[in-house]
């Protein structure tokens, strides 16, 4: 049975939790460890205080704990926000959107030279510029064989 099985079959979601954790911990202490959490905004609050509890260990260990999240989309404020953006290990890098002519290039790139000016706006308004869901929505055009504008 690996790891993720043991876990699982535990009854006490909070027991397997710190089974988890602590199981990182002692990894980190053998070789460096990479936890990602991607959109930390959607995380439940056992979940917010047990990588909180790990963040505040960071700097003790060979691990880094890498979260994004999305600033513009307003969400209730997690207790690990306001901890991560005290730690003193904290490396934040603020990613903005893409630009209006960066998208028209990708847009062009993807869906040919025929594409107009109008649909490359609407690329952008319909992902805010973000690169991920700009790639998603572009890969949906390409298999549906046209622009979905």
């Amino acid at each position: 049975m690996d790891l993720a099985q043991q876990v699982l079959s535990r009854t006490n979601a909070g027991e397997a939790a710190n089974d988890l954790l602590s199981r990182r911990l002692e990894l980190a202490e053998h070789r460096p460890l990479v936890i990602s959490v991607v959109d930390i905004r959607h995380a439940d609050l056992p979940s917010a205080r047990r990588l909180s509890h790990l963040v505040r260990r960071l700097l003790a260990t060979r691990m880094i704990v890498v979260l994004t999240d999305d600033q513009i989309v307003r969400t209730s404020p997690l207790p690990l926000r306001a901890e991560v953006l005290r730690s003193p290990g904290l490396l934040r890098i603020i990613v903005a959107p893409l630009d209006p002519e960066t998208v028209g290039q990708l847009v062009v790139a993807r869906l040919g030279a025929g594409v107009d000016h109008e649909k490359s706006r609407w690329f952008r308004e319909a992902t805010g510029g973000n690169p991920v869901l700009l790639r998603a929505l572009l890969a949906d055009c390409e298999t549906a064989g046209e622009a979905l504008a």
